[in-house]
């Protein structure tokens, strides 16, 4: 018999059991949420991908490496997931590395640009396109049949997709960023955004504030923020006409542009591209 391992937010654990035994019908398959109490999930963020590679090489040497899953975050290449058992804290790092609480994980993916959690990605409300979840190797698109796969597969062929989900940097009065923030491949931070980083910001927007261009025009929502830093949806054109610059409750803020944007703009331009060629 095989066992799976379904990672889910804490919060949703009872509604994933209860749409699942829904579609079982007469499969012997069984569900054991009782099962997390047993385990711990685990992120090992590595600044950059060497040091990512070396972490994995020394887990895997690790004389108690059968007792646990290990695998690479498919939304995240700096981030190593690990579900270990309760009585099994991993130690099991170099010594250049320490353990630490969640919180230092939600502000590094938070600053990245992935959205997880029913904040973020809210129960039958968040539309997959718009949350990013194609870019983060959530969506199979060549798979058979599934639920929602129609809407899905219409939105992936024609393309039309006019918000997506940002994260976003609270900006004092004094500082007008001109140039552009973006996340860089096996880059944990740049340091183009480190240096916009600031401790103690004086005001941040509410959670549900509505996103506007500095002139006045309507764009997103924020769906949650963290320190100085949040995430929330934008439309694609604003971040591309405005240089990222947005306020949302009286405060200025700047769009932080994912490592997908390079390749958004450049499926932009291959369909302009089509398109001219289908006008001549």
């Amino acid at each position: 018999l095989g066992v799976f391992f379904i990672e889910v937010d804490s919060t949703q654990t009872q509604n994933l059991v209860k749409h699942l035994e829904k579609y079982r019908l007469r499969a012997y398959v069984g569900f054991e949420p009782e099962m997390a109490k047993a385990y711990n999930v685990w992120s090992v963020l590595a600044r950059d991908l060497r040091s990512r590679n070396e972490i994995l090489r020394f887990i895997l040497n690790y004389t108690r490496s059968s007792d646990f899953e290990l695998w690479i975050d498919p939304r995240w290449e700096l981030s190593i997931r690990l579900i270990v058992p309760q009585d099994l804290k991993p130690l099991l790092l170099p010594d250049m590395y320490w353990d630490t609480d969640s919180s230092l994980y939600r502000y590094l993916r938070t600053i990245t640009g992935i959205p997880e959690g029913e904040t973020e990605i809210q129960k039958d409300i968040a539309i997959p396109f718009e949350r990013n979840i194609d870019f983060l190797s959530g969506i199979h698109f060549h798979k058979g049949c599934y639920l929602g796969q129609e809407p899905i597969s219409r939105v992936y062929h024609t393309g039309v997709v006019r918000k997506r989900t940002f994260p976003f940097i609270a900006l004092p009065d004094s500082l007008d960023a001109s140039e552009d923030l973006a996340i860089q491949s096996g880059i944990l931070i740049p340091e183009s955004i480190l240096k916009f980083q600031r401790d103690g910001i004086d005001k941040v927007p509410n959670v549900g504030t509505e996103i506007l261009t500095r002139n006045g025009r309507k764009s997103g929502q924020i769906f949650d923020w963290f320190c100085d830093v949040g995430v929330g949806l934008a439309r694609l054109e604003h971040v591309e006409e405005g240089g990222g610059s947005f306020v949302a409750d009286g405060v200025k803020l700047k769009a932080i542009k994912p490592i997908w944007w390079d390749f958004y703009l450049g499926s932009k331009k291959e369909k302009e591209k089509g398109k001219e060629t289908e006008m001549h």
